[in-house]
């Protein structure tokens, strides 16, 4: 329908500027996160970048229970503000800790004690606001699209918001070899300002013709039976499947978000701190460019081909990358070090957009299902976090193998659970057989 089509180049729009409100938050979070762990390792804050990352998983666990009964009670733009505003803030103590180095202060907020407290604080509530952020994310790029574009919309979201890693990894590259690490955490902190401006003026996407019929509000649910909702939803055997590659892509990104960096650091020759930073951050720009690939490739292929066919070949390429990793460890490359960077890159953002595509296509962008993919990826992050905290330093082959059993083992139980074929594409490849058939025939 024509009316269809102008709402579909409407709501594109609203994709492309939300969009580009992620790239300028990212900007500002993207580079902190990445060099989380080495940065407060060159600090002398031992593991805090690593128990970082586990507080902000279990903050994502913890809002998960409670996120789809809250996210109808908060109005989207608030939600985004406030999924932005924890962002910023693992930022803000990020540039405490530095400042505190780089000046010997002794202040109050310079006691270790408060860095620690501080950081772990901000890392929970991070996870608490992220399981919001990405929902109301995911049922608002879904509810721009229908099911022709349902692929490409999420491709180009999840582009744009990766183009965020090259520009954060370049001035990550710039500043850590010009400057000092407090003033690149200042730089950060700009973008995150201008951030939040921009998410005040996001606008709600235009309902498609099929969508007017549905007027109803829903019942009102209490907070226990949402949380009851949840946990059905948790466990419906349909969703298996889409459960475990949850799982599995939570453990694959929590290994190159918590430990990457430190892997990089051990094939690069050198003892000077800001050329390993540099050079680490030009692997993470690599990442990004592989991110980008994957966000403007795979959305499409998704609206071609079978979205559940396409959604395990990205675990293949997580494996992947997982196994170059060790390779350039083993035998200290830095070359081989920026291919795993790259394909890091690449298998998360493919992974993360099949995922989302699948539940908008599959379960029709279910809030309960949005909350479950948060819930079960911060229980795989979990897990990878604390391995790591516990070996990675003194055993490193030894935790890699670990992380690449696990994913492993999850590979194999989604072969027993994947469905034969993917309905949803199967009508939508049918569908535009019989555009093509019609349009022959006029011929």
């Amino acid at each position: 329908m024509e009316r269809d089509q102008q709402i579909r180049k409407s709501n594109f729009l609203k994709v492309l500027y939300l969009g580009f409100c992620n790239m300028t938050l990212f900007i500002c979070y993207s580079a902190g996160q990445n060099l989380m762990t080495s940065l407060y390792d060159q600090l002398d804050y031992g593991n805090l970048g690593q128990i970082n990352f586990f507080m902000i998983y279990i903050g994502v666990a913890t809002a998960s229970l409670v996120s789809t009964y809250y996210y109808k009670k908060i109005p989207t733009k608030t939600g985004l503000l406030l999924g932005a505003f924890v962002h910023i803030n693992l930022v803000i103590a990020g540039a405490i800790a530095t400042y505190c180095k780089l000046y010997n202060s002794e202040t109050m907020v310079c006691q270790p004690g408060f860095i620690y407290i501080w950081n772990l604080g901000s890392g929970f509530w991070l996870g608490f606001g992220a399981a919001f952020f990405w929902l109301y994310q995911g049922v608002y790029i879904n509810a721009c699209a229908d099911e022709s574009v349902r692929g490409t919309f999420n491709g180009v979201a999840t582009a744009i918001l990766t183009i965020s890693g090259i520009l954060s990894s370049s001035i990550a590259t710039f500043a850590l070899g010009r400057t000092d690490q407090f003033t690149f955490y200042c730089i950060l902190l700009m973008f995150g300002g201008l951030s939040m401006i921009l998410f005040a003026l996001v606008q709600p996407p235009l309902p498609y013709s099929e969508m007017k019929e549905k007027t109803e509000e829903p019942a009102q649910e209490t907070l226990a039976e949402s949380i009851q909702s949840f946990l059905k939803a948790l466990r419906t055997q349909k969703s298996l499947f889409l459960f475990i590659v949850i799982a599995f892509s939570g453990a694959a990104i929590s290994f190159y978000c918590t430990y990457l960096s430190i892997a990089i650091k051990s094939t690069i020759i050198s003892e000077d701190e800001k050329e390993i930073n540099q050079n680490t951050a030009f692997v993470f720009i690599l990442l990004s460019l592989g991110g980008v690939t994957a966000g403007l490739s795979i959305g499409k292929l998704a609206d071609k081909y079978n979205k559940i066919t396409i959604l395990g070949f990205t675990m293949i390429i997580l494996e992947a990358a997982l196994i170059v990793t060790l390779i350039a460890m083993l035998f200290g490359s830095y070359k081989i070090s920026m291919l795993a960077g790259v394909l890091w890159g690449y298998g998360d953002t493919s992974i993360n957009t099949m995922i989302n595509v699948v539940i908008g296509s599959r379960f029709n962008a279910s809030p309960e299902t949005f909350s479950a993919y948060r819930f079960l990826a911060a229980i795989g992050c979990m897990f990878t976090t604390t391995v790591g905290i516990l070996i990675a330093k003194s055993a490193p082959t030894f935790y890699i193998i670990i992380v690449a059993a696990s994913l492993l083992a999850l590979h194999n139980f989604y072969f027993k659970y994947v469905p034969n074929d993917d309905d949803s594409t199967q009508k939508l490849l049918q569908t535009q057989e019989e555009k093509v058939t019609l349009e022959m025939k006029n011929l």
